[in-house]
């Protein structure tokens, strides 16, 4: 199935967890299907003993993660390791697929990963046909 793939806002090598990101992160339409990549959930996440919340992302978390010298998935897991990070909640990639031609939403019940070379052929088990 062709696929015709929109990156609106495409992670960062450094940046690949969800926590940096917020809103739709990419577009994949077929002739049938439109399906997006989002981020969405609420955070909640205490770093050096402060806690920050946020519901899809606005940015806040992130910039707080920049303010205390965190600014790559290896030292986000390092201040987690150490303590400098808890999560009480995290946001995650969703897909949301959308049926065009009978206009209905197809719920995924999932959560994924995005890879930056990605060719989402993983998405045609979602769809009916």
């Amino acid at each position: 199935m062709k696929k015709k793939i929109k990156w609106l806002e495409k992670p960062s090598k450094r940046r690949m967890d969800s926590i940096w990101y917020g809103g739709t992160m990419v577009t994949i339409e077929t002739e049938r299907y439109k399906a997006e990549i989002i981020a969405t959930g609420e955070q909640r996440v205490i770093i050096d003993g402060e806690c920050y919340t946020e519901k899809n992302s606005n940015g806040y978390i992130k910039e707080a993660l920049f303010e205390h010298g965190i600014r790559t998935d290896r030292q986000l897991r390092e201040a987690e390791r150490t303590g400098r990070v808890e999560f009480l909640n995290n946001n995650w990639f969703e897909p949301v697929i959308c049926d065009k031609k009978n206009n209905e939403y197809i719920d995924t019940f999932d959560t994924c990963d995005l890879e930056l070379d990605d060719d989402f052929n993983w998405l045609d088990e979602y769809l009916p046909d």
